[in-house]
């Protein structure tokens, strides 16, 4: 019997929101791994993405995964601080 081959990528933004979390939810981050192995060790292909609506890595058959999918259940809430000033000039 072969092994279950698991592939899964890691785009950009999912990688900057993780790092902000190592750096400011030190006490949550072994937490946050645990649960980023949880969903590779479920689904063999995996992509985790900054942004559902427009990822950079396109795979048919791949699971998306956003870090709040990760974060909200554990509840560990992320601000995005991504967007816009509401305020103009």
């Amino acid at each position: 019997m072969c092994p279950r081959i698991h592939v899964f990528y890691v785009e950009p933004g999912f990688y900057y929101a993780l790092e902000g979390l190592k750096e400011k939810r030190r006490e949550d981050f072994p937490k946050i791994l645990a649960v980023i192995e949880q969903t590779i060790a479920k689904n063999p292909q995996v992509v985790f993405t900054g942004n559902y609506e427009t990822p950079f890595i396109d795979k048919e058959g791949f699971v998306y995964r956003e870090i709040t999918d990760i974060t909200d259940p554990l509840k560990i809430f992320v601000e995005d601080k991504s967007r816009g000033s509401d305020y103009g000039d």
